[in-house]
């Protein structure tokens, strides 16, 4: 879900002269509004590699007794103020209090996006889903967490889940049931998606954003922007083949499906056919295989989909940019923004993974992700009665 504001408040960002945060807080979800509190020191994370998206941390003077850790939620705006222009104001998120260091009249907050409530909320006993025969992946979802948080407001964007669930059972995790990491045989994860909260506290489900596209917001690096730039270079998590397969309830195993970087100028490549040559023909990178099983995908195009998804996340490149005087608080982990270098007219698309914002300084830390490689798929037939162990 994209948060978008008027071009004219972008315009403005460079321009900005006031800003202030402000928490709203109340204790029955928002029911009602206890009060209000302007803080300080206020540093936001929107993280979509975590599982918590967004978390925050920030100070206040003198605040109210009522407000605690046990049952105080918040919602935080951002309001910025341009020359000669209105105030305008921005949602930073929708969070519980999971933390108060109190001393004296300050006190510090540290706060954790409501998907840490649905984390909380375990399975009593092993839960068999769907809870009803003919409940969608949609209808089960939403279940889940409307028995967390009943007040929950839940966007379903995930257009092919039309047909009932396949039935699963889960021993104790229900946010893994409902989305979890990346080895979680979740609803989500079954259609190549994602399940989090966005700045307006809502639920989203929606397709994982692979390959960048149309960016959101361009950055030209020059005399008015600075921005240093750093990659990271790691082989941890890296996958260049990955395995996929479905071993639904009573049913045939689906798979396996194989997928790999078929790309022979990538340091990554697996060669023109790792499953039955080996690494023959293969960078010196060598094979690294991955594996994901989910009993809810139903053929071979949603292992197709899982497969290219794992394989773009693990392959693609990192790279850490801090924004020093551009301050742009509108942007969300999962949108697309391109970067132009110096003197290049050369424009580079990246996906953001990590953004987090220092709203004091007015400073911009970003983790963007390339594009993933190209990708060979093979499939060994619908028929087959094993999968792999």
């Amino acid at each position: 879900m994209v948060y978008r504001v008027p071009s004219a408040v972008l315009k403005a960002l460079n321009t900005v002269t006031k800003r202030r945060v402000r928490l709203e807080w109340s204790n029955d979800r928002f029911a009602t509004v206890g009060g209000t509190m302007d803080v300080y020191d206020s540093d936001f994370t929107c993280d979509a590699t975590s599982q918590v998206r967004w978390q925050a941390s920030c100070a206040a003077i003198d605040v109210d007794h009522r407000v605690n850790q046990l049952t105080t939620w918040v919602r935080a705006f951002l309001e910025i103020k341009g020359v000669r222009a209105q105030w305008w104001t921005i949602p930073m998120g929708v969070y519980r209090i999971g933390g108060m260091v109190i001393n004296g009249r300050y006190t510090n907050f540290e706060l954790e996006g409501l998907e840490a409530v649905i984390k909380d909320y375990r399975f009593h006993i092993p839960r068999s889903l769907p809870m009803q025969p003919q409940d969608t992946p949609q209808i089960t979802l939403s279940k889940l967490i409307l028995e967390a948080i009943p007040t929950a407001n839940i966007i379903w964007l995930i257009k092919t889940a039309q047909q009932p669930m396949a039935p699963v059972t889960f021993d104790r995790d229900r946010w893994a049931a409902i989305d979890g990491d990346s080895s979680s045989k979740s609803i989500t994860g079954a259609y190549s998606a994602d399940c989090y909260v966005n700045r307006v506290g809502t639920f989203v489900a929606e397709r994982t954003v692979i390959n960048p596209t149309d960016p959101v917001w361009t950055i030209t690096v020059d005399k008015g922007v600075k921005v240093s730039s750093s990659t990271t270079l790691t082989r941890e998590n890296m996958r260049n083949v990955w395995t996929v397969w479905a071993a639904p309830s009573n049913a045939p195993v689906i798979g396996p499906l194989h997928i790999w970087d078929s790309n022979p100028f990538s340091p990554t490549y697996a060669g023109v056919d790792p499953i039955r040559f080996g690494a023959a023909g293969a960078s010196s990178f060598g094979i690294v295989t991955g594996f994901y099983q989910s009993p809810l995908m139903r053929d071979l195009q949603m292992l197709e989909l899982a497969g290219r998804k794992r394989l773009a996340l693990s392959l693609s490149a990192r790279r850490y940019v801090s924004i020093t005087s551009i301050f742009n608080p509108t942007l969300d982990a999962g949108d697309c923004i391109g970067l132009i270098p110096d003197g290049s007219d050369h424009q580079e698309n990246f996906v953001i993974e990590k953004v987090n914002y220092k709203m004091d300084d007015a400073a911009t830390q970003i983790t963007l992700r390339a594009q993933g490689p190209m990708a060979l798929v093979e499939s060994e037939g619908e028929e087959i009665t094993g999968a792999p162990v």
